[in-house]
This record gives C-alpha cells, sequence and structure tokens, in this order.
C-alpha cells in the first residue's frame, strides 16, 4: 500500500501511437525512491507544430532516440510489477497499447488506476479536476506537460485522494469509490471503472456529479455512443458527458449535435457503418448540424 509507478506520456500527434517522451515515478510508502523520464522516437519522427507547442520537444531531440519498444523494456524493469497510476488513464494506457502494437512489443501485465477519476469522485464540487488545477489547489509544484513532473503530481494528487478518504493506498481509495482496477497486457485490456456507471442505469437517470462546468466544450450539446469503446464503457463515456453538462442520449436524430465512435464489429454492419453511423451520415448531408468523433476526440473535450 502506498507503493505504485506514477507515470505520463506526451505525444508527437494526435495518434496515440506516437508517444515522444514518457516520465515516471517509483513511490514506496509514499516516498519516492526513483524519478526517470526518456526521450522516444515516434513513427517517421513526425510531429504536429500544435504538439510541439503544448509540450516543447522537437523532432530534432528524438531523431536519435529509441522507438517506444526500446523504452518501454526499461520502463517495466523500473515499475516491476508495481500498480501504474496516471492523471486520465484513458489516454496514458492507450498510449502503451497503441505504442507496443505499432512497435510490436508484448507488454507484461499490470493493473492501472486513474488520479483523475479519483479526484473527480473526490471532489464532486470542483469545477476542473484538470492536472494543473488540481496541482494549483494543493500547492503543487507542476511544470505541465514535462512527464516527470506531471508523473510527480499525478503521485502527490493520489496521495491527497487517500488522505481525503483516510485510507493508506491506491487501490483502497479506489474500492472506496466503487472503482476497479484497469488491467492491460498480454493481449487483455480493461478499463478502470466504476462498477455504479457499469450498473446498467438508464441514460436518462443520469446526473452529473458534482457542479458543472459551463465553459466545457460539450455543455448544452446532445450525444450519442455507438461501437465498442476501449478506455471506457458506454455507460462511463455518458456519465462524462453529463458531467460536462451534456445530454447523452441513446438515438441519432436532427438534434444530435455529435455522435462519438468505439470500434465496430463489421461483421454485424455494412459498409463499415452501424445504423447509427449511417442515420448521422445522412443527417449531416441533409445540412444538421452533426459531427462524428472518436472515442479520443470525446475524452479530449471533457478534459
Amino acid at each position: 500500500m502506498g507503493t505504485f509507478a506514477a507515470i505520463d506520456f506526451e505525444t508527437a500527434t494526435g495518434a496515440r501511437d506516437s508517444a515522444c517522451a514518457v516520465g515516471w515515478v517509483i513511490v514506496e510508502d509514499w516516498k519516492v525512491k526513483d524519478v526517470r523520464s526518456k526521450l522516444i522516437q515516434p513513427p517517421d519522427n513526425d510531429y504536429l507544430d500544435l504538439n510541439i507547442a503544448i509540450h516543447g520537444i522537437t523532432p530534432e531531440m528524438t531523431a536519435n532516440e529509441p522507438t517506444f519498444d526500446g523504452v518501454w523494456s526499461e520502463v517495466e524493469e523500473s515499475i516491476g510489477g508495481r500498480l501504474l497510476v496516471a492523471h486520465n488513464t484513458a489516454f496514458d494506457m492507450s498510449v502503451i497499447r497503441h505504442s507496443a502494437e505499432s512497435t510490436n512489443y508484448e507488454i507484461g501485465d499490470f493493473n492501472f488506476a486513474c488520479t483523475y477519476r479519483l479526484a473527480r469522485d473526490t471532489w464532486k464540487d470542483k469545477f476542473s479536476h484538470s492536472l494543473d488545477t488540481l496541482a494549483d489547489d494543493f500547492g503543487i509544484d507542476l511544470d505541465h506537460h514535462d512527464p516527470v513532473s506531471d508523473a510527480l503530481a499525478s503521485f502527490k494528487i493520489g496521495e491527497e485522494v487517500c488522505m481525503a478518504h483516510y485510507v493508506w493506498g491506491i487501490e483502497d481509495a479506489s474500492e472506496e469509490l466503487g472503482y476497479r482496477l484497469g488491467v492491460l497486457g498480454h493481449g487483455e485490456y480493461s478499463p478502470f471503472s466504476n462498477a455504479k456507471a457499469s450498473s446498467g442505469i438508464k441514460i436518462s437517470d443520469l446526473e452529473a456529479e458534482g457542479a458543472i462546468d459551463s465553459e466545457s466544450q460539450l455543455f448544452g450539446k446532445r450525444i450519442c455512443f455507438t461501437g465498442t469503446f476501449e478506455m471506457m464503457t458506454r455507460a462511463e463515456a455518458s456519465q462524462l458527458a453529463v458531467n460536462c453538462g451534456a445530454q447523452a442520449t441513446k438515438s441519432v436524430s436532427k438534434n444530435l449535435n455529435y455522435l462519438v465512435v468505439g470500434m465496430t464489429d463489421f461483421s454485424r454492419v455494412e459498409d463499415g457503418m452501424s445504423s447509427k453511423m449511417r442515420k448521422a451520415v445522412e443527417l449531416a448531408e441533409a445540412g444538421h448540424d452533426i459531427e462524428i468523433i472518436h472515442e479520443g476526440d470525446f475524452l479530449r473535450m471533457t478534459n
């Protein structure tokens, strides 16, 4: 308990396999035992200017660095089977998964927990649970988008969560708030998920978990979900939408603003599109203001 590894990735583009840096912190009994960071050469060493502006990492800096597979072996050895913790594991675990796939690296098994979701359910009255906002609230030094600094802040926020619930470890805090630890490795993946959000509650019965930020991109929007999501269940996605002041719906109509698309079982659909996708495309072509976005785009809009 109080023993884990906090981790953070930066990416070169919007693609989840474009990791360009990783920082991680080894924590034992709530004491930092090791701090490391590595630059990573993304596929084709390709960068977007927007990403460079965010984290300051450039193609010149990673031109001679190893690719993900050459870095992750060191990370795995350092982690040594500890629980992985990150602030928004939906992003960081997806980076690990897709980067491993693109480099044909078989990652080992580990459990993970998300300090963003734990913080959100601990302090429901806060308008934002972003890393920089919480760091400011708790007086945590943060050089945002420096992966080591972000990982250290995630560790500190996890500590604040545990103190708020009078428990010793991240696992205990997760259990206290009704979460199941996520699992990743050897082709297996299950998200860090809330049992309550997955219990079959009707979408129409969902209520915001805390104060709603009226400045959210999703505030006042109507959102529908289709397909199988990689980083959360559709029930959890609906709850995230409601938390942002959006209305989650089960069907596509002319009043819809966003259709969020997960993975599709192509054996069950025609032309690679589900019935919801097909209807959304038809309505958009008819001039209705409907945008089809992917799971990752939706998650970025919720933060």
